[in-house]
């Protein structure tokens, strides 16, 4: 985070890979160890000492399902940005314009700030992962173009001289008032070049689950990111992938999928 190194886009990459080799190895009857979490050298020992409460798995377990807890991210960017992108389509929606913009000011806590607060100006490691933690550039490719998708994220985007402007005149502020882990509230205040000052707030995140993308959202955003795939996918198979995913539980074979 701090360098802007590239290998920052690899560790779910990573992640990915060890799973399929783990299942691959399994496959071929490599033994793995019974009590990874609960062992005398397991993760609950290892990382938390001990301490730990085994009812907090097990209560509910088949009935309760944490996923349904997870956030969805609206934009392909570091997840403590979008609060400041949410607030930031507000203000755009009620009619700021980027070349009105003089300066602006996002408020954020402890945590936000130590991944994306860093100026833009000072940006210097590899662009285009400066860009995915930056608060400033994505507040700024907001303002200016009400939506910001994969497309904003190439190195020829990144350098666009507009959004650079824009994003050099955008300050990030810790919010000492606010839990130092929170990702809401979040502020974002613009000073007008005819003295007029703006602001709007971010309570709640859209894709968080108390504001979940609607399944139309969910689509949408897949057929968007199809656009980018490395290797072009055609419309009638995305619409296949698409109704196949909405009816799942019906699907005799899921390797239909692949």
């Amino acid at each position: 985070i701090e360098d802007g190194a590239l290998v920052q886009r690899m560790q779910v990459g990573l992640a990915a890979r060890g799973g399929v080799v783990a299942a691959q190895l399994a496959g071929r009857g490599i033994t793995g160890p019974l009590r990874v979490f609960e062992g005398k050298h397991g993760y609950f020992e290892l990382y938390e000492r001990g301490d730990y409460e085994r009812d907090a798995l097990e209560s509910k377990l088949g009935e309760t399902f944490e996923i349904g807890q997870l956030s969805v991210k609206p934009y392909p960017c570091a997840r403590d940005s979008h609060a400041a992108m949410d607030a930031a389509h507000t203000l755009r929606a009620q009619g700021i314009r980027p070349d009105d913009i003089k300066e602006a000011t996002v408020f954020v806590s402890r945590a936000i700030f130590n991944v994306g607060g860093k100026p833009w100006a000072k940006a210097t490691g590899n662009p285009v992962v400066e860009a995915i933690l930056s608060l400033p550039y994505a507040v700024a490719v907001m303002l200016l173009r009400g939506d910001v998708f994969i497309g904003d994220f190439s190195e020829t985007a990144v350098r666009d001289p507009q959004v650079n402007q824009l994003a050099r005149s955008i300050r990030v502020v810790e919010n000492t008032d606010m839990d130092p882990n929170a990702l809401v509230p979040v502020g974002v205040e613009v000073k007008l070049k005819n003295g007029a000052v703006h602001s709007a707030t971010c309570d709640v995140m859209r894709g968080s689950p108390s504001s979940m993308l609607s399944e139309q959202e969910f689509v949408d955003k897949f057929k968007r990111c199809m656009e980018f795939a490395a290797y072009p996918v055609s419309a009638s198979n995305v619409t296949s992938v698409i109704e196949s995913i909405l009816m799942i539980e019906r699907l005799k074979d899921v390797s239909a999928l692949m």
